[in-house]
């Protein structure tokens, strides 16, 4: 239901003219429509566990590839698209126009790849391809120097670990206690190995930073004006940019396109009902994920919302979407499974003392014919 608000929202603004630029609102409504459909196939795509099995190890190696692809981009070619395209932009990282993208798309990848490495991981092996995987991702994230991103992979590998540790509580001095500790240490190894190697230390440089939400501040203040102007129909979806000069209480000397929050651009553009609806499906889909650790990126990325639009980029919010649509039929498929167990009936019947029953009664019965033993004699 909040899918369908999502993707009509848009639309009714059209029709009702709830908008300061339609050309924006049909646009965004295109946009909607285009995220809204994947998520629906997906709990059609993906309600079994084989198909999303397969669905989560392409998404770990597809990520796997973006991610070192982004980084040779950037070290190599900065300022241009995969070495092909020159970006408007100056902080491009491969397909990514900026940071914060692309550490929201590594906050969606890396509990897959965790999740993998306890699932299918190589227990006999010196080399986990998962968690090398997972070593480099989470380097990757803090290269990029985004400082949300950090905190929440930061948080989503802590996270495993700590969890897979709470498991194994009371063996800590077993096979498996020591192999999770040498696996710990060897990914927080590789992590700071590559991290350092590659340059993470402008995400030490933007720590340090007087004021880290400079600008951030002023914005959102001028997106709460907005949204006190036209608290229920909003602007127009996809309007920001138009409405926001007569909102501004300061001139940062550039063009305003977002208010780096996508929560108060929800509420700016689309009124606080359709504020709501993302509530809704955030809260949903986030609650599904915590039952399966695989989709602990899509709370992730809700809460990066907060500091930026990482859900206004296609490519990342259809992987959200999808990811939260595989949660949400998981968690309803697995509380079917308890419901059904649940109004089984109880049976008494024990197979085998049925047959030894059956077997007792030829026995005893004179008007059956037993089998003769071998050796015996007839009466």
């Amino acid at each position: 239901m909040a899918l369908g608000g999502i993707g009509a929202w848009a639309f009714g603004q059209l029709v009702w003219g709830a908008t300061v630029y339609r050309y924006a609102t049909w646009n965004e409504a295109l946009h909607l429509l285009g995220l809204v459909t994947p998520a629906w196939l997906s709990f059609s795509v993906l309600r079994k566990e084989p198909e999303r099995s397969v669905f989560l190890g392409g998404l770990a190696w597809f990520g796997f590839s973006i991610s070192l692809a982004a980084v040779m981009t950037h070290l190599t070619s900065p300022g241009r698209v995969l070495w092909l395209f020159a970006s408007p932009y100056p902080d491009t990282w491969g397909p990514f126009l900026n940071r914060n993208d692309f550490a929201a798309f590594l906050e969606l990848c890396l509990p897959v790849v965790l999740w993998l490495r306890k699932t299918r991981g190589q227990p006999a092996h010196w080399f986990d391809r998962y968690l090398f995987m997972a070593a480099w991702m989470y380097a990757a994230g803090l290269i990029s120097a985004s400082r949300t991103g950090s905190i929440l992979l930061s948080l989503e590998a802590g996270a495993f670990f700590s969890l897979e540790w709470r498991r194994k509580r009371g063996r800590t001095l077993d096979g498996a206690g020591r192999k999770l500790r040498y696996e710990f240490l060897s990914f927080v190894a590789a992590v700071l190995l590559t991290a350092s190697a590659a340059g993470a230390s402008h995400l030490f440089r933007r720590w340090v930073e007087p004021d880290p939400f400079r600008y951030r501040r002023e914005l959102a203040l001028s997106a709460v004006g907005m949204i006190a102007e036209r608290p229920l129909r909003g602007f127009g979806l996809g309007t920001f940019v138009y409405a926001y000069p007569r909102f501004a209480i300061f001139d940062s000397g550039a063009l305003v396109e977002h208010p780096h929050n996508e929560w108060l651009e929800w509420a700016v553009e689309g009124g606080i009902p359709y504020l709501f609806l993302w509530l809704y499906w955030a809260y949903r889909s986030s609650v599904a994920a915590l039952q399966s650790p695989w989709a602990w990126g899509v709370p992730a990325v809700f809460l990066h919302a907060m500091v930026d639009r990482p859900l206004a980029r296609g490519g990342i919010a259809n992987w959200a979407m999808i990811l939260a649509s595989a949660a949400v039929v998981a968690a309803s498929a697995g509380k079917q499974r308890e419901r059904t167990r649940a109004c089984e009936p109880l049976s008494f019947a024990d197979p085998d003392h049925d047959r030894q029953t059956d077997h007792d009664r030829q026995t005893l019965d004179p008007g059956v014919a037993q089998p003769m033993r071998p050796g015996r004699k007839p009466i």
